[in-house]
């Protein structure tokens, strides 16, 4: 996809470093021949019948000439220098953009297993810093690339000059090499070590802000402060570590590169003293051993600074390389019609025993299912398994007869609806968190969920461009959950699913929304989990689980009479005198 950029970026590279190479030659052709041979290549062509004015002539021609090449390899040079940097550019910027997208989009559609491998805060740093550091490091590979064009492209162009002079540069470029290498050995582990220690301090910031609560109320600032100070130091004696091999390294080169220049005009001096040498090929020389050692000083730069890009490549090409389960799900539901779980088990990754064990139920349209149990039995478990967002270990959860994974990821999301226990919300406004469940919902459609999720107050006081701020935290608990209620229910599906969705409202407004919701979703299959018993004891069957396992299904009455837990519940929650 790239193959054709990446040609023309080495090729203007190529060519703009050539063309670097050859202004030392020119120049001291201009100083050898121009100035010290009056323009005379062959200074048997000038013999005595030439007059000091015409040898003038001949001389300044020959100046303007090469001054001419000069001038116009330089911007030859400069002009593929701006071609190569607009390219790299474009290139490590379209590159971006396709692993952000890539990144976002494998992200959406990760399973929710895979989901739970990688924090949020994680998959935010992979794709924004991480996926700048590949686009910087593409960038700086290119430069790395053409690097070795200037080192021995110089070296060679020395050894035309002269061989003797050229061990200097050779023996200065051993020097640099050796510097680069041992700089590079020492800092690379050290760079690693930088970002796993960062990677700990951010945790520690993020630990800190967000639990400053409960921090104050046990009264850890001390061993919070502590925590954080010893971090802090370990993260800055590597960090100064590795800057301080950087910093050394440059004034090193520099000294490298002066000792390189003065052993040049040294031995350059005394070639002229005895004839053998030009000025110019002096001055061509030292421009060319700063050439080499200034490529050995990028090179250094370069290298020092890949480990960094490379452990962020790795942690891009991690989320991008994670392969959840292929299944072909080219099946198109329009209804659902039935649910049934067969025979349904699940184990978390890692987990030593079954979440959920042997569930085998069949739900019809219409009914009023409700899940209870105790903390732990496997509620949420089997929210998510219902939803998609695990696939049973173990049995199959079928629509309409059809195993749920086989089942198109679209139509199948679009038969359900759900509001989840926590009402998350999100930033905007009143009017587009209801619209989330539709966006094509009229005013009147709005008015009435508002009213069925006790919401008409608040939508009269506030109207519906009310500001929502991230979560919700500018309204309480109890308006969330109905603000997400209302949310579920202007999205037209077959299932309605609400997971302990009642937890923060009174039990008159708890009362009057189920009341409500039995009337308005009379036709729609509808699941309530909770641990209150009010929650679900209306509802045509009760699903107990305990321990992940179903130890009794039937109607608030039945089981009364046939579940000791769901007994003991309801005991507790409502009384011997109501029992």
């Amino acid at each position: 996809m790239y193959r054709g950029m990446f040609f023309l970026i080495f090729l203007s590279l190529s060519i703009g470093q050539v063309c670097g190479l050859f202004l030392p030659g020119i120049m001291a052709d201009i100083v050898n021949i121009g100035i010290k041979q009056r323009g005379f290549e062959d200074l048997s062509l000038m013999n005595s019948y030439m007059s000091e004015s015409e040898i003038l002539n001949f001389q300044t021609s020959y100046i303007l000439k090469k001054g001419t090449i000069m001038i116009a390899v330089t911007l030859l040079a400069v002009t593929f220098d701006i071609i190569t940097g607009y390219l790299t550019a474009k290139l490590s910027s379209k590159i971006s953009f396709k692993l952000r997208k890539d990144m976002f989009f494998k992200v959406v559609d990760f399973s929710y297993s895979s989901f739970e491998n990688f924090s949020v805060s994680s998959l935010i740093t992979r794709t924004i810093i991480d996926v700048e550091n590949v686009k910087d490091m593409i960038m700086t590979l290119m430069k790395l690339i053409i690097l070795p064009v200037m080192i021995f492209g110089g070296i060679f162009m020395a050894l035309q000059r002269s061989v003797s002079m050229s061990v200097v540069v050779i023996l200065g470029s051993l020097c640099a090499v050796a510097c680069v290498w041992i700089c590079f050995l020492l800092i690379t582990p050290k760079i690693k070590s930088v970002q796993r220690l960062t990677d700990n301090f951010n945790k520690i910031i993020k630990e800190r802000l967000s639990g400053v609560q409960l921090i104050r109320v046990f009264g850890k600032e001390k061993f919070e402060h502590e925590r954080f100070c010893k971090s802090n130091e370990k993260l800055t004696f590597v960090s100064l570590f590795v800057n301080r091999i950087t910093l050394m390294v440059i004034p090193i080169l520099t000294t490298i590169i002066n000792i390189m220049n003065v052993s040049v005009v040294w031995f350059g001096a005394n070639g002229i003293d005895q004839g053998k040498m030009n000025i110019g090929d002096v001055m061509a020389f030292l421009q060319y051993s700063t050439m080499v050692i200034t490529a050995f000083v990028m090179l250094s730069v370069t290298i020092s600074s890949i480990p960094k890009f490379w452990v962020s490549a790795e942690r891009v090409f991690e989320v991008l390389g994670v392969e959840d389960e292929k299944i072909q799900r080219k099946v198109h539901i329009q209804k659902i019609d039935f649910i049934e779980f067969q025979d349904v088990s699940f184990k978390y990754s890692g987990a030593p025993e079954n979440v959920l064990s042997h569930l085998n139920f069949k739900i019809k349209p219409g009914e009023n299912i409700g899940i209870i149990g105790t903390t732990g039995s496997g509620k949420s478990t089997f929210l998510k398994i219902l939803l998609g967002f695990y696939n049973p270990s173990y049995g199959k959860v079928l629509i309409n007869g059809t195993d749920a994974r086989n089942i198109d990821k679209k139509s199948f999301s679009e038969r359900f609806s759900y509001v989840p226990q926590n009402g998350m919300l999100f930033s905007g406004n009143l009017d587009s968190n209801i619209k989330v469940g539709n966006p094509l919902a009229t005013d009147k459609e709005i008015e009435e969920i508002m009213e069925i999720s006790q919401m008409s107050d608040f939508l009269d006081k506030n109207g519906m461009n009310f500001g929502i701020v991230k979560n919700g935290s500018n309204i309480s608990g109890g308006q969330r959950q109905r603000i997400a209620i209302a949310r579920a229910l202007i999205h037209k599906a077959d299932v309605y699913i609400f997971d302990d969705s009642f937890s923060g409202l009174d039990f008159r407004t708890d009362l009057n929304i189920r009341q409500a919701l039995n009337v308005y979703l009379k036709n729609a299959l509808k699941i309530v989990v909770s641990q209150r018993i009010a929650s679900v004891k209306n509802s045509d069957r009760i699903i107990v689980l305990n321990e992940g396992k179903i130890v009794g299904m039937g109607s608030h009455e039945e089981l009364i009479s046939s579940c000791e837990i769901y007994r003991k519940m309801a005991k507790l929650q409502l009384g011997d005198e109501i029992l």
